[in-house]
């Protein structure tokens, strides 16, 4: 006996066990431990364990006085309950289904309440509790009533914004499992309306914080908890995410993301995504835009991109109307085009497109992806009032196969609008900054040289030089031929084509007539590029 006591065992009857118990009273009868027994079911921490033993020692022990000792026991245990644990929900169902729900709210539920047992525990009782509901006399409804009054007894007593202790960080932080652990539970037990009281807590809490608390509630509650609430609630058909309570909360962390998150160097898709998420259950598409476009005009292009670029992809699910999303995608396409930099030559390695023609390309399939074509005629890499000789090399003459390349690969018309200003406005600005002003006899260009020539062999060999993009070609033919070919030229002059005597130390003859085309001509030689713009 001593050795029983010095063990624990009148506390914790786990330590030898019940059937431990129920042999030793068949080995030395039941008086002798009744002290001991006693005891245990009176200072016992575990109201499941005590009940536990009472009830073997009824149904194992064949001994007239245990069993009554059994009965007193059990009365004393419904009459003075150590603090419940999730371990004591069974023995807690139990006696609802013998007794009945008025012996429980009269007995058992003033005792709970004033043990204030933890939240877990309410987590755990009354689901189950609501499951067992049609078994429980009188009536379920009865049931269910005192649940809904133990449960938001429950919340009200329950903290949503419970830290954690960060094994990465090393320190605490906040944790949004609670919350979605106590939205489970109203759910759990048919009592969805009072998820308002969570979502309430939350709010105000929020609402009573300093910046920097805000801040790590946007990062470490709102933005973890929106997707896993997000997907419970979609599977549970009785629940309406665009309605109250819940469009209240959702809205909270959509205003919470927006404000402390969007537009920081740590924006990631996900979180874009999250965003989003929240908008559509509690918020609304013109919402977004009243505080979204404000925020965008500070930050780089690529947010209002990739923010265009997020809600076309949900645009028939986001919102009921889609008009309304669709003036936003075009708001955040004009606002990326707007705050793009243009001007920008800057390569990050050799041989690639300078920084300005890479945003342009990102910005005219933005225009393209999100059915906004027309705004490709504001991404201006042409028509600055001073185009830079530099810059017209670098920019925009390599950029003219990539852009061909995109179109072509889209299916899209090259010769259509505004694509065909740009090849017309590239060939002027190479013109205007490149080339520089006219010949001074004047160039008429092509059209004026397909007339060259009497139509012999040799003028028509030069006819067909000025049709190609070759820089030269030589006539190497005696005097006779060469000043024919002289002549019909000084008929040309206008075409801005010159020509000279060369000679050469071998061949059938050793000078030659070289001619060039005319300036425009001869660069577009250079430039192939340059070439395929003035087709069109």
């Amino acid at each position: 006996m001593r050795g029983a006591r010095a063990c624990g065992v009148d506390e914790k009857i786990n330590v030898l066990g019940v059937e431990a118990f129920i042999s030793a009273i068949k080995t030395f009868g039941f008086e002798p431990l009744r002290g001991l027994l006693t005891d245990a079911v009176k200072n016992g921490v575990s109201n499941a364990s005590r009940s536990e033993l009472v009830d073997g020692i009824f149904l194992s022990v064949q001994d007239h006085v245990a069993r009554e000792w059994s009965i007193e026991q059990r009365t004393y245990i419904m009459g003075s309950l150590a603090c419940p644990t999730e371990e004591d929900v069974l023995f807690l169902i139990n006696i609802a289904k013998t007794n009945g729900i008025p012996l429980v709210r009269s007995l058992l539920v003033p005792q709970i309440q004033r043990l204030e047992p933890s939240t877990k525990f309410w987590m755990a009782f009354l689901p189950q509790l609501y499951d067992a509901k049609d078994v429980i006399p009188p009536k379920a409804e009865d049931v269910n009533i005192l649940i809904s009054e133990l449960l938001v007894a429950a919340l009200d007593k329950a903290n949503p914004l419970k830290k954690v202790t960060s094994l990465l960080y090393v320190c605490e932080v906040y944790s949004h499992n609670r919350a979605v652990a106590l939205v489970r539970l109203c759910v759990a037990t048919g009592n969805i309306g009072s998820c308002s009281i969570i979502f309430n807590k939350i709010i105000t809490a929020t609402a009573a914080s300093t910046a920097d608390i805000q801040k790590s509630l946007a990062t470490q509650f709102y933005l973890p908890m929106v997707p896993p609430l997000d997907q419970y609630l979609l599977s549970v058909p009785s629940i309406s995410l665009g309605s109250e309570p819940f469009s209240t909360l959702f809205r909270a962390a959509a205003d919470s993301i927006l404000s402390k998150v969007v537009g920081t160097r740590h924006f990631s898709a996900a979180q874009m995504q999250t965003l989003l998420t929240a908008v559509k259950w509690g918020g609304s598409i013109a919402w977004l835009g009243g505080r979204l476009i404000p925020l965008l005009r500070g930050h780089t292009y690529t947010l209002s991109r990739d923010f265009a670029a997020a809600i076309y992809a949900q645009r028939k699910t986001i919102s009921a109307s889609t008009e309304v999303t669709d003036d936003l995608i075009k708001e955040l396409t004009r606002t990326a085009i707007d705050r793009a930099d243009l001007k920008s030559t800057a390569v990050r390695y050799s041989g690639e497109l300078p920084s300005c023609a890479r945003v342009a390309l990102d910005l005219i399939k933005l225009c393209h992806g999100t059915q906004n074509a027309a705004f490709c005629k504001h991404v201006a890499l042409v028509g600055a009032k001073e185009q830079s000789s530099t810059r017209v090399k670098s920019v925009l003459v390599p950029f003219i196969p990539v852009l061909r390349q995109y179109l072509a690969t889209q299916g899209l018309d090259l010769t259509a609008e505004p694509y065909l200003q740009f090849f017309k406005g590239t060939v002027l600005d190479f013109v205007a900054a490149v080339v520089g002003s006219k010949p001074p006899n004047g160039g008429v260009g092509r059209q004026e040289l397909q007339t060259f020539g009497c139509g012999c062999l040799d003028c028509n060999t030069v006819k067909k030089f000025f049709a190609s993009s070759e820089r030269t070609t030589t006539i190497w033919k005696a005097q006779v031929y060469r000043t024919h070919v002289e002549q019909e030229l000084t008929k040309k002059r206008k075409s801005g084509a010159t020509w000279t005597t060369i000679s050469r130390r071998h061949g059938y003859s050793l000078h030659g007539l070289q001619v060039s085309p005319s300036h425009f001509h001869g660069i577009t030689g250079r430039h192939p590029e340059l070439g395929l713009c003035a087709d069109y």
